[in-house]
């Protein structure tokens, strides 16, 4: 019984592509609710405040020049931390130390051309070698929908 979250970026993205709402208070409120939750779901490896503030400013500014960026403008994602991102360290839930990434996975790099914006990197467990998020290095991840369970 999961929640489809597709409806609400599109509605996000359909906002921001209209100017009807801007990009950087989207991304600000996201990365806020996400910090917030951090306590009580380690949902996030890495929370990239930055990055996506900068590309949130990006996208505003694409939307004022009157030129369109993309059918998911402004859409908030968080990209497992297992898929490489250029700059940032993928770390596959392990404790060992990595360079940042020399390139951007394919399929984060499409996202990011259709206007999605990457708030942060999840947890799972180290190298995915098991189904319920509990790690070692960075501790488990919580079902937000009950916290004694795994997502």
């Amino acid at each position: 019984m999961g929640v489809s979250h597709s409806g609400a970026l599109a509605r996000i993205a359909g906002a921001v592509r209209r100017g009807e709402r801007s990009t950087v208070d989207v991304i600000a409120q996201h990365l806020a609710a996400a910090a917030a939750s951090q306590d009580r779901l380690n949902a996030f490896t890495r929370i990239l405040e930055g990055e996506a503030m900068a590309r949130a400013e990006q996208i505003d500014a694409a939307v004022a020049a009157g030129d369109d960026p993309g059918p998911l403008a402004g859409a908030p994602i968080a990209v497992k931390d297992l898929i490489d991102q250029e700059g940032i360290p993928t770390t596959n839930g392990s404790s060992l130390a990595v360079d940042p990434a020399s390139s951007t996975a394919t399929c984060v790099a499409r996202l990011e051309a259709a206007g999605a914006i990457v708030i942060g990197r999840t947890g799972l467990h180290e190298y995915a070698f098991g189904f319920s998020s509990e790690n070692h290095w960075f501790g488990p991840v919580r079902n937000p929908w009950d916290v004694s369970t795994s997502p």
